[in-house]
């Protein structure tokens, strides 16, 4: 039984279909391994959002660079880019991976509320 199929049962009913498994089903089973490469993504993508606010407020990491002068609204953009990139590489390889977790449809929406907001 797929894990899909089972989370339309009602809880009693899972539990007993559970008991039922050998051990080797259990484990194939259990939806423990969530955080795969698009979900990490996607949580790296809830992480920058902290550092983006950090580097737009306290207006601090200036600093040349090859006698070029680099200010924070430079670094604002290169963290947005660099979650914009997290935004599409998590969606394109869940898809093309058949990675898609329930983990990821909560959370994506969230990082991106997060990060535009």
């Amino acid at each position: 039984m797929r894990i899909a199929s089972l989370t339309r049962m009602e809880p009693r009913t899972i539990v007993a279909v559970f008991h039922n498994f050998s051990l080797a089903q259990r484990v194939a089973t259990f939806p423990g391994n969530t955080m795969n490469l698009p979900n990490s993504l996607t949580t790296l993508r809830i992480f920058f959002v902290p550092l983006l606010v950090v580097v737009l407020l306290t207006r601090q990491p200036n600093f040349d660079f090859l006698g070029l002068p680099i200010h924070f609204e430079v670094w604002g953009v290169l963290i947005l880019l660099a979650a914009a990139s997290t935004d599409m590489m998590d969606g394109y390889l869940a898809r093309r991976r058949k990675e898609i977790t329930t983990l990821g449809i909560l959370l994506d929406p969230i990082a991106d509320k997060l990060l535009i907001s």
